[in-house]
């Protein structure tokens, strides 16, 4: 593994352990588990995804996951703080994890561009077919464990009304499940938009 890689999956396994006291914590404040915390949201992805890197040894898709950081990640790390009250817990010291753990997601975003090593587009369209797929298992996830309790996975819950600022509004006008899929839409603009930023900026860091 190369330094861009090797810092990317130790980042990747400093959020696996920050989530794993994360949810013991949740437990114990709550009494029980509280689906809406289930870790698989936009910003649950680069944990996984960080982590895995050690594992995968096709340089395609590690071109894939690093785009995914460069674009999704950044996205959800600095879409969050526009609305900020998902970063606010019972506990003081899960709110720190929180801020922190999306600030990082800023700086990892910008850094992960430099890891992607073959075609910069080619890895960014196939970031966004990853994307989709993930959203297909948040479907699937929250149809599945609704019966146990509130969840939104990704914000798309098909069984309930978006809840994200300015989505939110359009579900009386255009109903929730075309809300849904213009949010989808949005999140891959926005992250094709900061992708294109962030190559921009890396490349003027380069050649200063």
């Amino acid at each position: 593994m190369d330094r861009v890689e090797k810092r990317t999956a130790l980042w990747g396994w400093i959020l696996i352990a920050a989530e794993i006291y994360k949810q013991i914590r949740l437990v114990t404040v709550y009494g029980s588990y509280v689906w809406w915390h289930f870790p698989w949201q936009l910003c649950s992805l680069p944990m996984y995804l960080a982590a895995a890197l050690p594992f995968i040894k096709n340089t395609d898709r590690k071109d894939t996951v690093f785009a995914f950081l460069a674009g999704f990640g950044l996205l959800g790390g600095i879409a969050v703080f526009f609305d900020q009250s998902g970063l606010h817990y019972a506990r003081p010291e899960l709110t720190a994890i929180s801020y922190l753990w999306h600030i990082s997601m800023v700086f990892f975003g910008l850094y992960a561009y430099r890891g992607i090593r073959g075609n910069k587009n080619t890895g960014f369209r196939k970031a966004c077919i990853l994307y989709f797929c993930c959203c297909i298992l948040a479907v699937i996830l929250n149809l599945v464990f609704a019966r146990f309790g509130e969840i939104d996975l990704f914000y798309i819950n098909p069984l309930t009304a978006m809840s994200q600022i300015v989505f939110r509004e359009l579900v009386p006008l255009i109903g929730n499940p075309l809300t849904i899929l213009l949010y989808i839409l949005s999140t891959v603009l926005g992250a094709a938009a900061l992708f294109f930023l962030n190559g921009k900026l890396q490349n003027k860091i380069h050649d200063d």
